[in-house]
């Protein structure tokens, strides 16, 4: 049964079933990487500077208890939605406003609930870390509020996506970071501690969840259907364990590691993967849009292998220069920027390197079987990843401390590198050319600069490094992989229409 209270607002088949030419498709996907880009440039940088900030005035133990209370939001948050969001995302029928209303409206009724166990479970959370967290209990129950607010602004997102609509999804969470950064740094200054961290995320949840509200391309309105829920939920139950196995294996620091180690461990985890995994950014924003691109062109297979070809092409040229970065130049970057305190987890930084970079292989080649509606099989190998890595962890963290948890990680990461061989056999893209030709001129580079500049002991000197290694990079991808550079140039001479 259909029960309809408000009408939709706007034109329903213009807001939620836009079609695309090849032509068009090509050109959103083009115009939406570059946007995303440089909004993952502009969030790395805004991150990075107030994280540099907040390094300095706040203790690894204050990171690592607010770290632990986010982890507990973020897995409540998304453990009812994102099944349901891919689901919009991917499918291939018209999508009609009734399917989204019931999306949203099952969301939010788990999301309330989701709060009220986190709710009812903080005097638990507090004694499972034996007095660790030190958070006052009425604080960690108002850190809980953000499960409600993420979830408010899911289905603008989802639809945004759908129809490529990257810039308006880049103003918001621009806007969301630099309120929270904002607000956090200003109130780490005046001698707050965890509470400017938590303060600041609630804030920025908030102004999201309101501009996805004014500025996305739907209003909610009461309107839920069975039909459509069970029609849906095909999907997302598969695409839901998937996320479950990647929100869990995220577990393991916050709990695990916490439990063991402590705070401080969990807090030296958080700094080194923020830092370590960066690179990874774009090769998800990469898989993020291709995604969509992929599900709304599954029956032109020529457009298919073509905009897969350009996607793996294109994350590999940026992402993995950066990694061959970090990891050579881990120790001058950990000392000169963010100071000594943080060398005890020089390694665990080169360990996210590695899981980084697998991480990055693996990202288009799911986005592209997910697309192909093979929910089931990325599903599979998520699991056995997964559960290879926490049986990892279990026997490494104990015997080698912190560090041990992203090197378990890692090695569990290789097990998804099955996903590209599944992708290159369905579509024969060369996938591991690619891979030989990027990395080989990365290591060629990073290499080449950092044994010829010697002690690397200021910023200056370091910079200048990591930019002549740069240069050294992409003069020879200029020289070697000319014509597909200026196919990504070509693309971006014209915006397309109604990209905004």
């Amino acid at each position: 049964m259909i029960f309809n209270f408000l009408k939709p607002q706007g034109n329903e088949l213009e807001e939620l079933n836009i079609k695309f030419s090849a032509d068009l498709l090509a050109k959103r996907a083009v115009f939406g990487i570059l946007v995303l880009a440089v909004r993952r440039i502009g969030l790395q940088l805004i991150q990075t500077f107030s994280t540099i900030i907040l390094a300095r005035i706040l203790f690894p133990e204050v990171f690592g208890v607010f770290t632990i209370m986010v982890f507990f939001v973020d897995f409540l948050a998304f453990l009812p939605s994102q099944g349901f969001v891919s689901a919009i995302i991917q499918k291939k029928e018209r999508i009609s406003s009734k399917d989204i209303s019931t999306i949203f409206w099952t969301i939010i009724s788990l999301s309330f609930l989701m709060l009220g166990i986190f709710w009812l479970s903080t005097p638990y959370i507090i004694n499972f870390y034996k007095g660790g967290v030190t958070m006052d209990t009425l604080l960690i129950r108002l850190t809980g509020l953000a499960i409600l607010l993420v979830n408010l602004r899911l289905i603008s997102f989802a639809i945004l996506e759908r129809q490529l609509k990257y810039m308006r999804l880049t103003i918001i969470e621009l806007g969301e970071t630099v309120v929270i950064q904002i607000i956090a740094v200003f109130m780490a200054f005046r001698g707050f501690g965890v509470e400017s961290l938590v303060v600041g995320y609630l804030v920025g949840k908030s102004f999201g969840a309101l501009a996805a509200y004014f500025f996305g391309p739907i209003k909610a309105i009461l309107n839920f259907s069975t039909k459509a829920l069970k029609r849906l939920l095909a999907f997302a139950v598969h695409y839901q364990i998937y996320s479950f196995t990647n929100m869990v294996s995220g577990a393991i620091a916050p709990i695990y590691v916490g439990r063991i180690i402590g705070t401080t461990g969990v807090g030296y985890l958080t700094w080194a993967g923020g830092l370590g995994l960066a690179p990874w950014a774009f090769a998800e924003l990469v898989g993020r849009v291709i995604f969509p691109v992929l599900s709304r062109s599954q029956k032109n297979k020529a457009f298919f292998v073509l905009a897969l070809d350009k996607a793996i092409e294109l994350s590999f040229m940026v992402t993995l220069p950066f990694f061959t970065l970090i990891f050579v130049f881990a120790t001058p970057i950990t000392v000169i920027v963010y100071t000594a305190k943080w060398l005890p987890a020089i390694w665990a930084l080169r360990f996210y390197v590695l899981l980084g970079l697998t991480a990055s292989i693996s990202t288009v080649a799911a986005s592209a079987l997910l697309a192909l509606g093979q929910v089931k099989y990325v599903r599979n190998v998520s699991l056995i990843s997964a559960i290879t890595f926490w049986v990892l962890s279990l026997i490494l963290v104990p015997k080698f401390g912190f560090s041990a948890q992203p090197l378990a990680w890692f090695l569990g990461s290789t097990i998804q590198l099955a996903l590209v061989v599944k992708i290159v056999g369905t579509t024969r893209v060369k996938y591991w050319d690619k891979l030989v030709i990027y990395l080989l001129a990365s290591i060629i580079s990073v290499i080449s600069v950092f044994s010829s500049m010697g002690q690397i002991e200021s910023i200056f000197k370091l910079t200048i490094s990591i930019l002549l290694a740069l240069l050294i990079y992409g003069l020879l991808i200029w020289i070697f992989r000319r014509n597909h550079i200026l196919f990504y140039l070509r693309q971006l001479k014209v915006v397309p229409k109604n990209s905004i």
